[in-house]
């Protein structure tokens, strides 16, 4: 018993000398780059963390890292590490700038809602889409759960609205420019998803009709912890 009370007082301890006050940054721990990752502000194991994480994702065949650091390879995979501490949920904003200067994908959207699953958005991919002038058009990208994504496009006025699988319109609403490059994405929009499958779900993104001939885009899903966009 007397153990277990000196245990108890010198985590108390411990956790004491680590609290900070309101303002104040935490230390970010060193990782060993081996077993563990930092990831946002903590050591993650390896094995927890994707191909290209924490600080980028799978462009095609090739690591796209987000702070334009080459990858590192670990074992048979390849890494995008970070630098420092950083809340990476929260530079989705940013990221969308620098994929959007990335060479696009082509895709050419469909005019009947029925054939939507043969026009694909992936996630965090920029694409291309040239439009069917005088005609409503729709592509779709995959809703992977129940959360809020992100929509960005390089030209105002073009989205119409966002449905699901049946035609049912989902909550989507226009947030305005991108903050971090509003010149190069000068609209986002918010899209609700509902998706408790655990499969990804077609989620449709329906064009104006004569809005533009070509339009870039882009969609995020948000993380559930929030996101700020301004």
């Amino acid at each position: 018993m007397k153990d277990f009370f000196t245990i108890a007082l010198i985590w108390g301890v411990v956790f004491a000398g680590c609290a900070t006050s309101p303002g104040d940054t935490p230390d970010c721990p060193e990782c060993d780059n081996v077993n563990e990752l930092l990831v946002g502000f903590n050591c993650v194991s390896i094995d927890q963390v994707e191909a290209c994480g924490p600080d980028g994702h799978l462009h095609g065949t090739e690591c796209h890292c987000f702070s334009g650091q080459q990858p590192t390879t670990i074992g048979d995979t390849e890494y995008c590490l970070q630098d420092d501490c950083q809340d990476i949920n929260v530079e989705i904003d940013l990221r969308a700038c620098d994929e959007i200067d990335e060479s696009p994908e082509p895709v050419t959207p469909v005019t009947d809602f029925a054939d939507f699953e043969d026009a694909h958005a992936g996630l965090e991919r920029a694409v291309e889409v040239d439009l069917p002038e005088g005609l409503e058009s729709f592509l779709h990208f995959p809703g992977m759960e129940t959360a809020e994504y992100a929509v960005f496009l390089d030209t105002t006025g073009v989205l119409d609205a966002v449905l699901d699988a049946s035609g049912t319109d989902l909550d989507a609403q226009a947030m305005g420019a991108n903050p971090d490059c509003p010149e190069e994405l000068v609209e986002v929009w918010h899209v609700d998803v509902v998706n408790n499958t655990g499969a990804g779900q077609p989620q449709i993104i329906r064009f104006k009709a004569g809005a533009v001939d070509r339009v870039k885009l882009l969609v995020y899903q948000l993380p559930e912890d929030g996101h700020e966009h301004e």
